[in-house]
């Protein structure tokens, strides 16, 4: 059984048509699926919170080794800006994520 994100990529790549043997892109199951992807549903949206949450977890965890190290001595003297500093770190990526995420959801969308 594919995955949904397999299923988005054939859609994406055009490969879904050629693979289930569709000779025209009007059968009623080809528009009932692009009709799932070019509006935007309850469950498009649950499905890109809680990708957005999990890979925010992961990118978490993964800052938390990677820039945390090297705010040792701020952290235990509890300096106000450097503890800002690090917020900044963590809303910059953060930011990023959720940029290209909603990219990405808005161009599955669209094709």
């Amino acid at each position: 059984m594919w995955s949904f994100v397999t299923l988005c990529e054939m859609l994406h790549n055009g490969v879904w048509s050629k693979m289930m043997g569709f000779r025209h892109k009007n059968t009623l199951f080809h528009q009932k699926f692009l009709y799932m992807f070019k509006h935007d549903s309850k469950k498009n949206s649950v499905i890109e919170v809680v990708f957005d949450v999990v890979l925010g977890c992961g990118i978490a965890t993964a800052l938390n080794y990677a820039i945390l190290p090297h705010y040792i001595d701020t952290i235990q003297s509890g300096d106000p800006l450097g503890m800002f500093s690090i917020s900044i770190w963590y809303v910059a990526i953060s930011f990023a994520r959720k940029y290209a995420i909603r990219r990405w959801f808005v161009g599955m969308k669209r094709k």
